[in-house]
């Protein structure tokens, strides 16, 4: 399956260096040749009009005590020394309000700087792992459960005051390979088993992401 991905990845993010006057369109194959379907659907995705991605904000980042923090579920440190944390809000079992409230942050002493919001029942499964040279940036990456066959893979790196900002949301099976030769890490990925597939790929020093298409 990944190198199903992977090919068609490189058929894909190939027309962001085509040849002027082919505008990222299909190119033919010899007549000798049939092209796959699905290949063939891939070529035709339009990459011209592609706006750069703007991921979702859970919430806006904030500096807390860590007297605030409830039942932790990750505490992860990094490479570097950086500490991770994924908590409950303290007051999950006891307003309903705030039962599915869970918080990640970098653990610094007695500060907690949140920087992300999850809302969900589940209670296992979320970790912290680094990354390096990913889109052309390293960070870390958080992973937990958000749904039925929805495994959150979200991408983070630190801005200028070291405030970690999400570089790109992805789910489930995660694939960091340079897909199309162009020296860059690029990420492929699938959601709820495969039925949709989704390439992130820096266009211009921005991060794009394209549906390549439904399996």
């Amino acid at each position: 399956m990944r190198r199903f991905w992977t090919a068609v990845c490189c058929l894909l993010l190939a027309g962001c260096s085509a040849p002027a006057g082919i505008q990222g369109e299909a190119v033919p194959p010899p007549p000798e040749e049939t092209a796959p379907e699905e290949y063939a659907a891939a070529l035709t995705i339009p990459l011209t009009d592609l706006e750069p991605y703007e991921p979702l904000v859970s919430m806006e980042p904030d500096v807390v005590g860590a007297d605030t923090m409830g039942e932790v579920l990750c505490d992860e440190t990094l490479p570097g020394g950086t500490r991770v944390v994924c908590y409950w809000h303290p007051e999950h079992l006891t307003d309903p309000d705030y039962r599915y409230e869970k918080y990640w942050a970098i653990r610094q002493g007695d500060r907690l700087l949140r920087f992300a919001a999850e809302t969900s029942g589940y209670e296992y499964g979320y970790g912290a792992t680094a990354f390096s040279d990913v889109l052309g940036q390293s960070g870390f990456r958080i992973e937990g459960p958000r749904g039925a066959a929805y495994s959150a893979c979200d991408y983070y790196v630190f801005d200028g005051a070291g405030v970690p900002r999400l570089l790109v949301d992805c789910t489930n099976e995660v694939v960091e390979r340079d897909v199309d030769g162009d020296g860059v890490t690029e990420l492929v990925w699938d959601y709820h088993g495969g039925q949709t597939v989704t390439c992130a790929f820096l266009r211009d020093g921005a991060v794009c992401c394209v549906e390549l298409m439904s399996l």
